[in-house]
């Protein structure tokens, strides 16, 4: 979780922010330390904006 909360740091986003941000993400209230390797996966796509690079969507394949 901490290269995800680093990416948020670079971004500019406070623990606050990403976590509003994992909801718009994932559709439903998240904590950063309850996310699950896929969840975690999708979030960090979603902010680097490699989703579209890597193939993924939601992270079900």
């Amino acid at each position: 979780m901490q290269y995800l909360l680093n990416i948020a740091k670079r971004q500019g986003l406070t623990t606050a922010q990403l976590e509003e941000r994992i909801e718009q993400i994932l559709g439903r209230p998240t904590g950063i330390y309850d996310l699950g390797k896929r969840a975690a996966a999708v979030v960090i796509d979603a902010l680097t904006g490699d989703g579209a690079k890597s193939g993924r969507t939601n992270g079900r394949h």
